[in-house]
């Protein structure tokens, strides 16, 4: 999800991330103890979001340069 926000000078600052991911784990030995469920052996984990902040620049006469090249 990316919210963009605008200003006067033509800058772009917006929050982005990853969505959560979930990873099956699976253990080495079986779990023994009755309180913590005989037999399992895996179980789900989630990866913590990832948040950064992307910066964009925008200059009108850069991209204009760029557009009268490719034409």
């Amino acid at each position: 999800m990316v919210i963009a926000t605008s200003t006067k000078s033509g800058l772009i600052i917006s929050p982005s991330y990853f969505k959560p991911q979930m990873r099956w784990l699976l253990s080495f030995t079986r779990i023994s103890d009755l309180s913590q469920l005989i037999g399992i052996l895996s179980f789900a984990a989630f990866l913590q979001l990832e948040l950064f902040w992307v910066k964009v620049e925008r200059e009108m006469g850069m991209m204009a340069g760029i557009s009268s090249r490719c034409q």
